[in-house]
């Protein structure tokens, strides 16, 4: 695995040009384009200016493979809507910075992988998402989490693969999400209040159901504001207010406390996870 940082500000990203790419941070480019195995890093030493992606991106699934919070310019994926897939995301910092997402997919492809926009100091206003679609794919092993920046995105998809194991991941930063995408992921915890526009359907196991919940710290309840009909099936439920003209249903489900506005119908049978202690359960 090669680590490249980009050098010498305006420029083309694609497949051939090795003018910008230096094995370390302000130094020499002409260093090999960053491929499948390699890590990029975008920093204070990158020189600023607009870097125009020409081309789809595959980086290493190390986490995080894309690092561009201290960068001081724009990034710019519209000019060609192109693909990137990395391990993880790290946009989060205090340079002067802009990101264009364009249309095209981000891909998280690490199993301990995040996209981090959690800290936006000095992020530019015109940055944009909106029609960006984010997805996180791969076995996770560890808690994984989308932090938004408070930004609109396109869509967030969560298609897991392999084990349903309840590995939480996480949505943080109030996020307004066109279209939301629950791919085999069992545990959603909700670190802030969150938008999604559409709507959307969750199933989970009766033998082990998804969990939606916020992150139960202090008893705090979030805000799930939805445009569309969300259904659920075999969910448990904790800590969360639905809001806007959508609709949630829960069926086969288990309400465990401090909801408002979502209609949650029990399983006939009964049963299901035990609630134990304040915003944890034990036994089943």
């Amino acid at each position: 695995m090669a680590t490249r940082f980009w050098v010498g500000g305006t420029g083309t990203w694609d497949a051939s040009d090795t003018t910008h790419w230096s094995a370390t941070s302000g130094g020499a480019g002409g260093a090999s384009v960053p491929g499948s195995f390699d890590t990029v890093t975008f920093d204070a030493s990158s020189g600023g200016g607009v870097v125009t992606i020409n081309g789809d991106i595959t980086l290493s699934t190390a986490a995080p493979a894309f690092t561009a919070g201290s960068f001081t310019g724009t990034i710019d994926f519209s000019a060609n809507n192109n693909n990137i897939s990395a391990g993880g995301f790290s946009l989060t910092g205090t340079g002067a910075r802009k990101f264009l997402g364009g249309s095209g997919t981000w891909t998280v492809t690490g199993t301990n992988g995040s996209f981090d926009l959690n800290i936006t100091t000095n992020l530019d206003p015109a940055t944009s998402f909106a029609s960006t679609n984010i997805k996180f794919s791969a076995n996770p092993n560890a808690v994984r989490s989308f932090n938004s920046g408070g930004l609109t995105y396109g869509s967030l998809e969560i298609a897991n693969t392999g084990s349903t194991n309840h590995v939480p991941f996480y949505i943080n930063n109030t996020p307004i999400i066109a279209t939301f995408i629950p791919t085999n992921v069992p545990w959603l915890v909700l670190l802030s209040n969150v938008t999604i526009t559409n709507g959307f359907t969750w199933d989970g196991l009766s033998s082990a159901t998804n969990i939606l919940m916020s992150n139960g710290i202090n008893g705090e309840i979030r805000t799930l504001t939805v445009g569309g009909a969300v259904d659920l099936s075999y969910a448990t439920i904790f800590q969360i207010t639905k809001a806007g003209a959508g609709s949630i249903t829960a069926s086969n489900s288990f309400d465990a406390g401090k909801n408002t506005g979502i209609t949650i119908t029990p399983p006939s049978g009964g049963g299901g996870p035990g609630w134990g202690g304040e915003g944890w359960w034990g036994g089943s």
